[in-house]
């Protein structure tokens, strides 16, 4: 049975239906060998002015949703590539941040601390200690008292150099010891030939040690070793591999770089440091797994660049009885004060005498 013709169609046969796409069209099913495809585009056009729609119309089911996710996808790389750069960012430079290199002329530019031994009344004796690095020896200043006096090993923090720590290798000769008081390489008459890292400024300290245990002809139970803020996590670390040190002084020091991050940046608790750190200095580590000579940590109770808290942290995680800890009153992370110099010299003469006999 033929189906109905539709009314105004050109000899063939068509049904009219829905597309799930929500817009109506009509398919002509052509029986008559003799319409032509001149006459499907006609009616096509026919039906679509009839329909008052010339073009069927842009789809909007969807359109919102599409938009929110291509925000969401755009936000999401935003986020990615701010995240990279923040940890390349780091990567690059914590060299400076840690270590902060100063040379002579730097020091004396930029600082109001610069001094020789002789603006301070001290006989001294200039020294290098020679390296693996034969252009970048180990500058220094050799600080003599009597002959049997305990041996001081200063090694200072960061952003300065020996010039400017002085003063503090001064107290130290004032309690009775000969002080070596050095710079690293990249420091100083070195900063021009090479830069600092955690690997070269142990090298430097362990240097430093042979000197005094060598040319020297030092005992190791003379030498003190002596660290302060950046020099602390130094003189942990040279410590650790010569416990038979006669003592170790730990002032304004921190637990790690990792932690001292944190602190400065809360935003790198989301970064990897553990992976971007080149120079860690771990010391919090460093005195929980290994023994160390008697120790003495001092740290001032308003230090505003190390929490005294980090030096209570190192106290409690270091192993054995021969630990002491003495915080200042009103003194801070470079300058103790009146107050504090007083109760600073009373302590380290008392650790001087109990380990050295001095």
């Amino acid at each position: 049975m033929q189906p109905p013709r539709v009314p105004g169609s050109l000899g063939g046969s068509c049904c009219e239906f829905a597309s799930d796409s929500g817009f109506y069209y009509r398919k002509l099913a052509c029986n008559d060998s003799s319409l032509n495809m001149g006459q499907v585009r006609s009616t096509q056009m026919h039906d679509q002015k009839r329909d008052g729609n010339c073009a069927p119309p842009s789809r909007k089911t969807g359109t919102g949703v599409s938009r929110t996710k291509r925000v969401i996808r755009h936000f999401v790389c935003l986020l990615m590539v701010s995240y990279l750069a923040m940890g390349a960012y780091f990567w690059c430079i914590q060299d400076d941040r840690i270590f902060k290199p100063l040379s002579v002329q730097e020091s004396k530019a930029r600082r109001d601390d610069f001094q020789t031994p002789a603006d301070l009344g001290l006989k001294y004796e200039p020294i290098e200690i020679a390296t693996h690095t034969p252009e970048s020896p180990i500058h220094g200043f050799w600080l003599p008292a009597s002959d049997e006096a305990p041996i001081a090993l200063y090694l200072h923090g960061q952003e300065v150099t020996r010039h400017n720590n002085l003063h503090h290798a001064k107290c130290l000769h004032d309690l009775g010891c000969s002080v070596l008081v050095i710079d690293y390489r990249g420091y100083g008459e070195t900063r021009e030939s090479t830069n600092p890292s955690e690997e070269s400024v142990c090298e430097d300290a362990e240097a430093s040690w042979d000197y005094l245990t060598g040319k020297g002809e030092i005992s190791p139970e003379r030498i003190l070793i002596y660290g302060h803020s950046l020099g602390g996590a130094i003189a942990i670390e040279l410590a650790a591999r010569h416990p038979e040190a006669g003592g170790l002084v730990v002032e304004s020091a921190f637990t790690s770089i990792k932690e001292m991050a944190n602190l400065r940046n809360p935003l790198t608790y989301v970064l990897p440091l553990d992976l971007l750190l080149r120079h860690k200095f771990d010391s919090v580590k460093t005195v929980r797994e290994n023994a160390l000579p008697p120790v003495l940590f001092v740290h001032g109770k308003e230090d505003a660049k190390v929490p005294v808290c980090m030096c209570n942290e190192l106290f409690e995680a270091t192993r054995g009885p021969r630990k002491y800890i003495t915080l200042l009153e009103g003194a801070g992370h470079a300058h103790r004060g009146e107050q504090g110099q007083k109760k600073y010299d009373e302590e380290v003469a008392e650790f001087l005498k109990h380990y050295f006999g001095t």
